[in-house]
């Protein structure tokens, strides 16, 4: 009976550092309302923010690398590390990137990454955009590197809006229509009236004959 409870409790604690998820967690970036802080209970919230996305013109096709930051307001980062998850409302496809890997379609850290000066940064690659307004879903975390959960590790959200424009090829194929129609319905009316105007006499032709007429009739006199 005491090897069993023994066994029971090396297991458990052998199995806390997986839950912390220092490798990075898909679908907590908080789109669908959840977050790291589900199981991360800190109470000194990091400052998130976002750049390059946002404030930057886009456009469908493309895509654009950005910034994520998470900012420790713990007085002491010494050991302490940060990590992230990203997401979005259909806005494009996120791809790997130095520091950051893909899971459950969400962009998240590779590994936790050590502080410096209080701040930790990510580069996040989306691609193939797609045109419209969305919303980009970002959760960062600071936690104490202890591999457990809970006290001493502490998450905040954030959300940024960006629009992206449509693709220059749309615009490009409209405007090819239109100017082969007008060149076709311009092409045809210019050869028809030539058609009709050839059935007629030329001025040079009337004239001669003008000419020729009054001749005769002075002839008949």
């Amino acid at each position: 009976m005491k090897f069993a409870v023994a066994t029971a409790l090396v297991v458990a604690t052998v199995s806390l550092p997986s839950f912390a998820n220092s490798g990075g967690k898909g679908g907590s970036s908080g789109k669908n309302g959840s977050t790291c802080a589900q199981c991360h209970t800190g109470t000194v919230d990091p400052t998130v923010t976002v750049s390059g996305i946002g404030d930057t013109e886009l456009t469908a096709g493309e895509a654009v690398i950005f910034t994520i930051t998470v900012k420790s307001n713990e007085a002491n980062t010494a050991g302490r590390f940060a990590g992230f998850g990203a997401a979005t409302d259909n806005g494009g496809t996120f791809v790997v990137t130095t520091g950051t890997k893909v899971l459950q379609g969400d962009a998240t850290h590779a590994t936790k990454k050590a502080f410096t000066a209080g701040e930790a940064s990510f580069d996040v690659n989306l691609t193939d955009l797609q045109a419209g307004s969305h919303t980009l879903y970002v959760a960062g975390n600071d936690v104490n590197g202890n591999g457990g959960l809970g006290a001493g590790d502490n998450v905040a959200a954030t959300t940024v809006t960006f629009t992206v424009a449509a693709g220059a090829g749309e615009g490009e194929g409209e405007g090819e229509g239109a100017g082969e129609g007008e060149g076709e319905g311009e092409g045809e009316g210019e050869g028809e009236g030539g058609c009709n105007n050839s059935t007629g006499a030329s001025p040079a032709t009337a004239a001669f004959a003008l000419l020729f007429g009054l001749a005769l009739r002075r002839r008949r006199r």
